[in-house]
């Protein structure tokens, strides 16, 4: 059974969650280390890509990954590229949410208008190489 390792800067959904063991038919659901999180969350955007760091990242997922399992990558465009490419090299299957955008527009009492943007999960989507 496949399992899913997260990349994110945030916890998933209680409904991506959802998504994960039924429609993925994942048995386990796997984040970052603390140390491992920090580095994915905050890449400079002021410096070259940290490759080093990132590096440290892959290593985690060759070591405790294997072939057919899923990874979630979303973040820094660059990290992304980086670690999607990995994943399609090594037989990992990258995904990423999808999401619907409501947007809802509220005229004030005042005059002034509040916007309201909403994303709601939609689904998980394969990156796919040309």
């Amino acid at each position: 059974m496949k399992n899913i390792f997260i990349l994110l800067s945030h916890k998933i959904t209680p409904e991506q969650e959802k998504e994960i063991y039924e429609d993925l038919k994942c048995k386990n659901i796997f984040y970052l280390s603390e140390d491992l999180q920090k580095i994915w969350s905050n890449i400079n955007p002021e410096d070259e890509l940290p490759l080093d760091n990132i590096n440290e990242i892959i290593r985690f997922l060759d070591r405790e990954s294997k072939e057919g399992d899923y990874i979630l990558v979303q973040g820094d465009v660059g990290a992304v590229f980086y670690t999607v490419d990995w994943c399609l090299m090594t037989s990992r299957i990258p995904v990423y949410a999808t999401t619907k955008r409501i947007f809802q527009e509220e005229k004030l009492p005042d005059g002034s208008i509040r916007n309201t943007h909403i994303f709601k999960h939609e689904n998980f989507r394969q990156y796919v190489k040309f």
